[in-house]
């Protein structure tokens, strides 16, 4: 963290409402992009960026570690969206689309029903052990990368790798599904 930026905290941390003023503007396009990897939806990390500037502004003052400010409001926002996509996920009472929007991507807007379910549900059955209990510790527990890997004694970049391999493997397993069926 530079110099000026530790400054700046401090002086919004004081109420100056100039600082507090530039330092959302400098953190707005990074809490929104954070909030749209996590919810996959540009109108949805508007709202919740929203909220988040809203939190940073209730908190900043109990905030000590001023130069761990970054991921303070990563934390924030990460948080923040995961409630927002359990609040969406209880609103809609779990339906298909979302479900498979989540776990799959924006490819799987073309996938609805209760039969694309129970294909995903059966491809998540054809991965190996190791793989499902990485998707069931992050996807289905919640947990952060950094736990997942902390839990399975990897590194939190080979987590990372394998949520990414997984995520591909079982969307080929559902277009292949699709296809045969």
């Amino acid at each position: 963290m530079i110099p000026d930026e530790v400054q700046l905290i401090q002086r919004a941390k004081r109420g100056d409402p100039a600082a507090l003023n530039t330092l959302l503007t400098r953190y707005v396009a990074f809490v929104h992009r954070v909030a749209e990897r996590i919810v996959r939806n540009s109108t949805d990390a508007a709202d919740i960026t929203q909220e988040v500037l809203l939190k940073i502004v209730a908190a900043l003052p109990a905030l000590e570690a001023v130069e761990k400010f970054q991921s303070w409001v990563y934390r924030i926002t990460y948080r923040t969206s995961l409630n927002w996509l359990r609040a969406l996920h209880r609103r809609s009472e779990c339906s298909e689309q979302e479900v498979v929007d989540w776990s799959a991507g924006e490819e799987a807007n073309k996938l609805v029903g209760e039969e694309h379910l129970a294909q995903m549900h059966a491809a998540l059955q054809t991965l190996p052990y190791s793989q499902r209990i990485v998707i069931k510790l992050f996807y289905f527990e919640e947990r952060p990368v950094s736990e997942v890997a902390k839990i399975l004694g990897l590194s939190e970049g080979t987590v990372k790798v394998q949520l990414h391999r997984i995520r591909k493997a079982l969307w080929r397993e559902m277009i292949n599904a699709a296809a045969s069926g």
